[in-house]
């Protein structure tokens, strides 16, 4: 019998994505996409306060920044409308306060 590893999920799109492999439905090629716009908008963690340094990184590498604020893993191919569009408004969000 072989057994699964557990992860720990990051978002509703990995709770999702979790209930669809179950259920044995196909991925198509947007679910990858839908999974990380979930995750986005509906983390299921805290994220940490900012330092100077990442809110100065948030023009030119707002993927690192995100990834390391929201303990997330949102990957290149993903970090495209509108999902690149809710992390840069929750990184300026979240950069507006103070350590």
């Amino acid at each position: 019998m072989q057994t699964k590893t557990k992860r720990k999920a990051k978002g509703l799109g990995d709770i999702v994505e979790s209930i669809t492999e179950v259920i044995q439905i196909k991925k198509c090629k947007g679910c990858e996409n839908r999974k990380q716009w979930l995750n986005v908008h509906f983390p299921f963690n805290r994220p940490t306060v900012l330092t100077e340094a990442q809110k100065e990184l948030i023009e030119s590498n707002p993927l690192q920044v995100y990834n390391e604020a929201f303990n997330a893993d949102v990957t290149d191919e993903s970090f495209t409308g509108g999902v690149k569009k809710a992390i840069l408004k929750k990184l300026n969000k979240l950069a507006e306060y103070d350590s």
